[in-house]
Formats: structure tokens, C-alpha cells, sequence
């Protein structure tokens, strides 16, 4: 999904057997990996057969060959049940902050995008 003027990036990947969501910060072509300084990024999930919002937070994930971790890192991951099986949701990133620039309740549609 794109956050602002192609300003940056956040790449969503589900692994549907596991339910594991990762999310990888990029630049503004999606291209390269952008550390944040964020402790984790809290997503609320919506499902069609779940009246609710699921809250997801998105942990940091360290990384000692690319030297990233906690408050420096561009990879974060939660798993989360009630995605197991599925192929598509819908969901808000609450906040998410880049290069400086803060980004809030950014609507999404995964597979897809969104602003």
C-alpha cells in the first residue's frame, strides 16, 4: 500500500497456512527496504464473517545479518488465527511512521492497495 505521493511503502505478505502476516517498510518505489524506529505497527483487521475489527500488532523482527532490530528495523510480523485459510481482508493501518513523516488510519485492501 502506498503512503502519500509515492512517498513510502508497506508491503503486506500472508503465509495463509500459518496465518503469519509481514509487513516490510519501503521507499516510495517500493523497492528498497526503509528501517522505522517504531516498536510495532498496530493494524485493525476486518473480516466479512467477524463483526469486530481484529487488532493485529505487527511485531519487530531482528535480523543479525542485516543488522536490524527493534527501533531500527524495516520487517515486522504478528500471526494471527482467524487469517488462516483466508485469501483476501480488508483493514487500517493505525499509525505508521516513515522518514519522519506520520501516516494515520490508512484504509487497505489486501490482495490490493490502498491510500
Amino acid at each position: 500500500m502506498e503512503f502519500g505521493d509515492e512517498f513510502a511503502h508497506l508491503e503486506l505478505v500472508l503465509d495463509t497456512k500459518t496465518g503469519t502476516l509481514t509487513a516490510y517498510t519501503l521507499d516510495g518505489e517500493a523497492e528498497k527496504a526503509v528501517r522505522v524506529t517504531q516498536s510495532t505497527i498496530a493494524l485493525a483487521v476486518t473480516l466479512p464473517d467477524i463483526l469486530a475489527p481484529i487488532p493485529v500488532d505487527l511485531q519487530p523482527v531482528e535480523n543479525a545479518l542485516t543488522g536490524e532490530k527493534t527501533g531500527d528495523t524495516s520487517q515486522f510480523r504478528a500471526v494471527v488465527p482467524q487469517l488462516v485459510g483466508r485469501s483476501a481482508f480488508k483493514g487500517t493501518v493505525t499509525a505508521l511512521t516513515v522518514r519522519g513523516q506520520a501516516f494515520t488510519r490508512t484504509h487497505f485492501n489486501f490482495p490490493g492497495s490502498g491510500h
